[in-house]
């Protein structure tokens, strides 16, 4: 075999097309990649740094077209104690394919015990205390209040539609997602937000005789606001505020998440600590698209922005990149409405990368991660154990 022939079984690999005995052939020529082949041929195979490098842009252009599989990133150990970066996604991949091998997914995940993912599900607060849950109305106008219609429509939305006569006393509507619910309202000035599970606005019923469109975020949602240069469009969170004019953008503000992330699809923002709290170095910035605010123990930084990942929940999708496993199990914990439980040992680089679907049930996504042989997991009720493999402690 030469280099070209192992990059074509590698996508083969990739796509699960391959048989048996390529998948066998595989596993030997990624073995002295590893360092632990005795016959690696340099005149045909090339250099291992360069095919290793090639072969895993392969690897890479595969997994980008399927968009399902999870990758693991670890340090193997050679023979000279040196550390070599090695992506083994396909690897782990086949070897659970194998019918001579062991399974790697342990018994508990079953389709007794499975979670189904979230769906459209949301509670709506008025401002005189009534509470409708979304999920259980039927389509169509749910409040009407001195002019202002309140329509629920089929597909998970929620429609402001005031009139030209709209006017309501002084107070906020609420829409509240819980662990496990997604919607998406259009706001009163045409403004569109969809929010992600364990998540709330609050918001007025109208803009009607406000300088400024201000709503109020705890968790996280994905905004685009209707241009209107006379009245800024201002979204609060527990420290900081998002002025804009137009524009798309994601704000992530969850408790339980290490900092707040503001992502810039499409515009211009300013993002400001909120007056009262102190700021280490910059009080305000200015973000441009593709830049992301992040806003931890009160400093503000500017990163470039991962914009694939930040909206991939908006779109249906999770997307790891290089993610500790706690980072992703919140994520998991919040759309499935589940509880992790860890040991007391979690390695510091039990990181993964992938994409899959939010659509699948949850033991779809474990199973895809149980296939690295570096982490299980059992379900009990809604308790997620998550147990690393005892190769990586």
């Amino acid at each position: 075999m030469n280099k070209q022939e192992l990059k074509q079984l590698a996508e083969q690999v990739a796509d699960h097309s391959a048989t048996d005995q390529q998948l066998q052939k595989y596993n030997h020529y990624i073995e002295g990649i590893k360092g632990s082949g005795d016959d690696w041929d340099v005149k045909e195979m090339g250099e291992v740094a360069d095919t290793k490098n090639e072969l895993f842009r392969r690897i890479d252009g595969a997994i980008n077209k399927h968009r399902f599989i999870l990758i693991r990133r670890l340090y193997m150990r050679i023979a000279a104690a040196a550390i070599l970066l090695i992506s083994i996604s396909v690897y782990f991949i086949l070897s659970s394919q194998s019918t001579k091998g062991p399974s790697a997914v342990p018994q508990e995940i079953t389709s007794v015990n499975d979670v189904k993912p979230g769906g459209n599900k949301a509670t709506l607060i008025l401002a005189n205390g009534k509470n409708i849950d979304l999920e259980l109305a039927k389509p169509g106008v749910i409040a009407d209040e001195m002019g202002l219609k309140i329509i629920k429509r089929s597909a998970g939305e929620l429609q402001y539609i005031p009139s030209s006569l709209t006017f309501l006393k002084a107070g906020f509507h609420m829409l509240i997602t819980p662990r496990g619910g997604i919607y998406s309202i259009l706001l009163p000035d045409g403004s569109k937000v969809w929010l992600n599970s364990a998540s709330s606005l609050k918001f007025p019923p109208t803009f009607n005789s406000m300088t400024r469109r201000e709503v109020q975020l705890s968790g996280e949602a994905y905004f685009e606001i209707f241009k209107d240069k006379q009245h800024p469009f201002v979204v609060l969170t527990n420290q900081q505020q998002v002025e804009v004019l137009g524009t798309h953008f994601n704000i992530n503000s969850y408790p339980n998440e290490p900092g707040t992330k503001t992502t810039l699809i499409e515009g211009i923002v300013r993002v400001s600590l909120l007056s009262g709290i102190k700021a280490v170095g910059k009080s305000s910035l200015i973000l441009k698209p593709g830049q992301e605010s992040t806003l931890t123990d009160y400093q503000l930084n500017v990163l470039p922005a991962e914009i694939d990942e930040r909206i991939a929940w908006q779109r249906g999708r999770f997307i790891f990149d290089d993610e500790h496993i706690k980072s992703i199990m919140r994520k998991i914990c919040r759309w499935y409405n589940v509880d992790a439980v860890y040991p007391e040992q979690i390695p510091d680089d039990l990181n993964f990368s992938g994409s899959i679907s939010r659509n699948k049930n949850l033991s779809q996504i474990l199973r895809i991660m149980e296939m690295t042989k570096c982490i299980h997991f059992k379900i009990s009720g809604r308790t997620l154990y998550v147990m690393p493999d005892p190769h990586v402690l």
